[in-house]
């Protein structure tokens, strides 16, 4: 009588299933986000206050903890949502990249729900001035919004639209510079405006009769080998 040996255990693999922890998750964050932009927008940023988001979703404090763990991380999150709602655009050029991404911003500045004293500099020191929290806010912000240049500026050296000498901090630094500096001031940010400092960037600002009466480049210092210094 033949007898077989023992049985292998076989490994059952359970049918994966959906993400459900993952969509409450995204769920959650989102309620939080509209909640406290309405919030902002309605009250001002002195008067936003976590005990007042959690009274109106009905969100738990622990659980909006858990997403941002201070009321400053929770703002810069939320002035990045409204001042560029769209995220980084991909339009296939770096023109139209940048004209998406800033003009994106543009808009959402002139939606009517804003605190006006939010669209210029004057105003955010004024509103800082009640709110300590709003200055670091703002910063982040700034600098939350020039990372998200990085992508389009890698994107667009990739497909050789852009020199490899130059440093893409120092070109997003330069257009964000440009840009809102002028806002700071308290001017109109027109689309026309947002598209002549793209072409300043990009296409630079020196004419070829400029170039000739540039100061001539010093010539490099030539270095020496080791062997001719010890020599």
């Amino acid at each position: 009588m033949h007898k077989s040996g023992p049985k292998s255990a076989k490994l059952k693999i359970a049918p994966a299933k959906p993400n459900g922890h993952a969509a409450r998750v995204d769920r959650s964050r989102a309620v939080i986000l509209e909640a406290s932009a309405t919030m902002i927008m309605e009250r001002g940023p002195a008067a936003f206050t976590i005990d007042a988001l959690v009274e109106r979703t009905g969100v738990a404090k622990t659980t909006i903890y858990r997403h941002w763990p201070t009321r400053r991380a929770l703002m810069v999150a939320v002035f990045s949502r409204m001042t560029h709602p769209a995220g980084t655009p991909d339009t296939g050029s770096l023109r139209g990249d940048l004209h998406e991404f800033f003009m994106g911003g543009v808009r959402a500045m002139k939606d009517d729900r804003w605190d006006q004293r939010m669209q210029s500099l004057p105003g955010i020191i004024e509103l800082s001035q009640r709110d300590p929290d709003l200055t670091a806010v703002g910063a982040e912000v700034l600098k939350s919004a020039i990372r998200s240049l990085m992508p389009m500026l890698d994107r667009a050296r990739s497909r050789g639209e852009l020199r490899t000498d130059v440093s893409v901090e120092a070109m997003a630094h330069v257009l964000f510079g440009a840009i809102f500096l002028h806002r700071a001031l308290d001017y109109d940010l027109s689309e026309s405006y947002v598209a002549e400092v793209i072409h300043a960037v990009l296409d630079g600002i020196t004419s070829p009769s400029g170039v000739r009466g540039a100061p001539a480049r010093r010539p490099r210092r030539r270095v020496r080998s080791r062997r001719s210094w010890s020599s």
